[in-house]
């Protein structure tokens, strides 16, 4: 039965392609690849499909998480060596629409320089030149760019409180340039506001942009509460799925199965289903159907640091009217090029205002926050599996700060923000001394205990089923996985390294060029 199920015995028995995870990427591949009616398309998700004001009105329902959520899978990294043994919080998204639907809805590109360098890695074709046309085709921010049929809707934040505009003020004053936006110039160093994909202070998620007006096609079902327990493999070829449902139901693809559950459930599945480290597979008794070491390698994540400031009293005037964003939390940023070694931005700041408690509770006065993302880490984790039960967590190991110059480019912009952004006249007049770190943190040794025990993860794992052609690449530039036929990957574990910025806009247009590669003869 075609369209929005969520009972394994309305799914059908065979179908041309299966797509393994209906978030982000997913819900824009089904999509387009259902525009073919000759094309059956089956999209299975492990999550539920999500209603209600708290996932349409906020920027980021991930403020909303609590432990136990039904809406994420809660991943616990391993004890990180850098971060004094400590365990990191690393979320994704787990229900239709994935990340897109739970994420904070900043819209950045990444630097063209990433894309550049993807392609002198290997992966042909997907330069900057190449990717450009196909983020202007999915924009809908008239009347830049796009059109409107553009599917992903966008607005710039408007209205902007007195804290945000003191923040890019302050950026202007210490030489920076203010932008009209952030990601304008093509991701350049500087400050300004926020693009999201929001309309009129709602989310606008691949659901509403991509899915919706795909449902009612008779090509095209989609599965929530479908979990998939391993890919059905015969000699090296993949025809197949086997839910992890109760029914252990077997669905079978006559063309391709495409994978795309995300940087970490992508490559778990592939390893319960023999695709992988062989050595690491037989640690669990699972038999090599494929050896592919670099399955679950290459990890990244941006590691972040929050620095924390209390507003003055009486400093909290209400947006201003024309404000289209209300209930955003995330109105202004920064792009910043402080290390001398990279060609572009390798820090980012979101600038936040919390005005009340994750319980809803107001605080006596808004607390100012920067949040510090290092956007260029060196470090690489792995995933890994804990067990061959499809039902357990993998191993996540992102091994933040391991390469010593990553802690280093945080600490040199911690200090900058602190000691020269934050002290510039436009924001000292709205904030007092910092709370996090104190200024009496002024040494290596202390700031570097400060990271140690206050990084955390922004949620954007990438990498672990790198594109390319040369050793430890998992799927070439058409995203076919190398050595096996009938299976493709087109999510974010397909870059070769992280975009500079929110990987959510990068990870659309990922899927929108499978679906091109996937319909070419």
């Amino acid at each position: 039965m075609p369209g929005l199920v969520n009972n394994a015995s309305e799914l059908p028995e065979e179908v041309d392609v299966i797509v393994v995870g209906a978030g982000a990427a997913g819900c824009v591949l089904a999509a387009r690849l259902s525009e073919d009616p000759n094309c059956s398309v089956l999209a299975l998700e492990a999550g539920e499909r999500l209603d209600g004001p708290e996932f349409t009105n906020q920027s980021s329902a991930i403020w909303l998480h609590e432990p136990e959520s039904p809406w994420f899978w809660e991943h616990l990294t391993t004890p990180q060596a850098a971060l004094g043994g400590r365990a990191v919080s690393l979320l994704t998204g787990r229900a239709l629409g994935g990340g897109s639907a739970v994420n904070s809805m900043v819209w950045l590109r990444g630097h063209p320089v990433d894309y550049d360098s993807w392609a002198k890695a290997g992966a042909s074709g997907w330069g900057w030149d190449s990717v450009l046309p196909v983020f202007r085709a999915i924009e809908k921010t008239a009347p830049r760019i796009g059109g409107a049929d553009s599917p992903m809707a966008l607005s710039d934040a408007t209205g902007l409180d007195v804290f945000a505009k003191a923040f890019i003020a302050a950026g202007g004053n210490q030489g920076l340039k203010v932008l009209p936006y952030i990601d304008a110039d093509d991701g350049r160093a500087g400050f300004g506001p926020l693009r999201s994909n929001a309309v009129n202070g709602k989310r606008h998620s691949v659901i509403e942009g991509y899915l919706q007006p795909a449902l009612g096609r008779p090509n095209l079902t989609v599965a929530t509460a479908s979990p998939v327990a391993r890919l059905l493999t015969a000699g090296k070829a993949v025809n197949g799925v086997q839910l992890a449902d109760s029914t252990r139901r077997v669905i079978r693809a006559r063309r391709t199965v495409v994978l795309t559950a995300g940087a970490l459930r992508t490559p778990q599945l592939m390893m319960l289903s023999g695709i992988g480290p062989a050595a690491h597979l037989a640690e669990h008794g699972i038999a090599t159907v494929h050896d592919l070491p670099g399955v679950g390698a290459n990890l990244q994540d941006h590691p972040l640091e929050p620095i924390i400031w209390p507003s003055l009293p009486g400093i909290d005037p209400p947006a201003e009217s024309g404000h289209d964003q209300q209930g955003v939390h995330f109105q202004a940023g920064a792009l910043l090029q402080t290390d001398p070694d990279t060609p572009a931005p390798n820090l980012q700041l979101s600038f936040v205002v919390l005005r009340s408690g994750p319980d809803g509770t107001p605080f006596p006065q808004p607390i100012v926050s920067c949040m510090l993302i290092l956007l260029t880490p060196r470090s690489r984790g792995t995933v890994r599996l804990a067990s061959a039960d499809p039902g357990a967590p993998p191993l996540v190991d992102p091994a933040y700060l391991s390469d010593g110059h990553d802690r280093e480019s945080l600490r040199d912009g911690l200090v900058w923000v602190r000691d020269r952004l934050f002290d510039d006249p436009a924001l000292r007049a709205l904030c007092g001394p910092p709370m996090a770190p104190a200024q009496e943190l002024t040494t290596d040794e202390a700031l570097d205990t400060y990271l140690a025990e206050e990084v955390r993860s922004t949620h954007h794992p990438v990498g672990t089923c790198r594109m390319g052609t040369g050793e430890g690449t998992v799927v070439g530039p058409d995203l076919a996985v190398h050595g096996i036929r009938g299976l493709h990957i087109a999510d974010a574990s397909i870059m070769p390294s992280i975009v500079r910025g929110n990987p959510h806009a990068a990870t659309i247009m990922i899927a929108e060029r499978a679906a091109r590669l996937l319909r070419e003869p």
